[in-house]
């Protein structure tokens, strides 16, 4: 996933770039990804996309839910751990929906996934730190995983801001 957004998104400004499609200074991503051919590639390669976050959600759910049937202690965090589980599920929903719902053509349609895309798979980003901060013996969970985490939370919340007021 990681990998495959950026190069998504480079592949989709070279073609909108060479169709004359986009101004080549700062278009707006989906702005990329809103005419044939780029769009077919945009819409692809998202789809792929959410399905990698669907599986990665799906796989995290599992491991803390494994974690916290061996445990006596957690009484908390299943609770948690569902509620970020709906949070990645719609995130992953809503990034697939701005891949087929061009903004040119179903704008509001396009924006609702790009809340539930960027809002709440920001707060499934806080959860899931929130969630390694409190439970520090998960396996895997390292010190320098959690700090990472952290980091990504800020980061953020400091492009959403900036995202947000331009």
């Amino acid at each position: 996933f990681a990998a495959l957004v950026p190069v998504t998104l480079l592949i989709t400004y070279i073609i909108a770039v060479s169709d004359d499609d986009v101004y080549p200074f700062f278009p707006y991503v989906s702005d990329t990804g809103t005419l044939p051919p780029e769009s077919c590639v945009f819409g692809q390669f998202l789809n792929i996309a959410a399905l990698l976050i669907l599986i990665t959600v799906c796989v995290r759910y599992k491991q803390l839910d494994t974690f916290w049937s061996s445990q006596d202690a957690a009484t908390k965090f299943p609770k948690t751990n569902n509620v970020a589980l709906v949070m990645g599920v719609l995130a992953a929903l809503g990034l697939s929906i701005v891949a087929n719902f061009q903004v040119d053509h179903v704008k509001s349609v396009h924006i609702i996934g790009a809340f539930f895309a960027f809002i709440v798979g920001g707060m499934y980003f806080y959860i899931q730190a929130y969630i390694s901060w409190s439970t520090r013996d998960i396996p895997g969970s390292s010190k320098i995983v959690r700090v990472a985490q952290l980091i990504i939370c800020v980061l953020y919340a400091v492009f959403a801001i900036i995202g947000t007021i331009s």
